[in-house]
């Protein structure tokens, strides 16, 4: 069940840090690359073409999720890649209002940027139901339940609720940590069991001021490792497609600081713990 973690005004050091569990066919993970030249689009696209999550050259984003499925209607594999075409949140906004989703499978579409993020549904009327997310977390997840209480969702807010305002080093901590926290998140682990689909990747993207700062990213068909994850960041990989200047990450110190947090945390515990760790020095 893919998952969509919206935190904004969360994080003591970026106004936006969006996060995502992203389920697929486990032998095709995909891994984020340029797959847009003209605007530019970056994320993650799998062999049979589908996009789940991507950001373009003007720091947006869009992600989907499912929505159940309707026999004979098409897949919305390329509906993040059409939205971020878009070169404004107007832009993006007028294109996400005037989509006619009648051909489609049902779906959830989150998109948005640092100044604002909107989630959209396309199963409620005949045309597609936007809302501002608000201030905060936002969960958004494959099969959203409108009654009843969400578990899921539940636990993450509690989760996060904890680490309101800290420094990015632990922000960043804590959140690997709940993306592979398997029943919990109800993350299928590729690698638990034999399996033809399950949760093959895992992306954390943070939002400065002037846009896109992290792209961190997590192959979970090929590391197989949920207590230190190790991510990628391919926030330079994205400004190279964009043209725009690299500010090349000190990624094996980041990936050291968050271990130490990592390392002295229960993971069966992490809506209680308290932890100190020096701050994200990394530009």
């Amino acid at each position: 069940m893919s998952t969509i973690i919206v935190a904004t005004k969360h994080c003591k050091d970026f106004p936006l840090v969006v996060a995502a569990n992203i389920d697929g066919i486990i032998s095709d993970p995909g891994a984020p690359q340029g797959i847009n030249k003209t605007p530019t689009i970056f994320g993650a696209k799998s062999k049979n073409g589908s996009v789940k999550c991507a950001i373009n050259e003007a720091s947006l984003f869009a992600a989907i999720t499912d929505q159940g499925s309707s026999p004979g209607k098409k897949k919305t594999d390329k509906i993040v890649l059409e939205a971020l075409k878009c070169g404004s949140l107007k832009e993006l906004v007028s294109f996400v209002e005037d989509f006619n989703p009648a051909k489609y499978q049902p779906f959830n579409l989150v998109f948005g940027n640092k100044e604002q993020v909107y989630l959209a549904h396309s199963f409620i009327l005949h045309s597609m139901v936007i809302k501002p997310l608000a201030v905060g977390v936002n969960v958004i997840t494959d099969n959203i339940k409108f009654t009843g209480a969400n578990v899921k969702a539940h636990y993450i807010h509690n989760s996060l609720n904890n680490i309101e305002g800290l420094p990015w080093i632990e922000y960043y901590a804590h959140l690997k940590l709940l993306l592979a926290k398997g029943g919990k998140v109800k993350i299928k682990h590729p690698f638990e069991q034999e399996r033809k689909t399950g949760t093959v990747s895992s992306c954390v993207m943070a939002f400065s001021d002037s846009g896109l700062a992290r792209y961190k990213y997590y192959n979970r068909v090929a590391e197989r490792n949920d207590k230190e994850p190790r991510y990628n960041d391919y926030v330079d990989e994205w400004r190279k497609e964009c043209g725009s200047p690299t500010n090349i990450l000190d990624t094996t110190s980041e990936h050291t600081d968050t271990i130490k947090i990592l390392s002295s945390v229960n993971m069966h515990e992490l809506t209680d713990i308290k932890i100190n760790a020096k701050t994200d020095h990394i530009s």
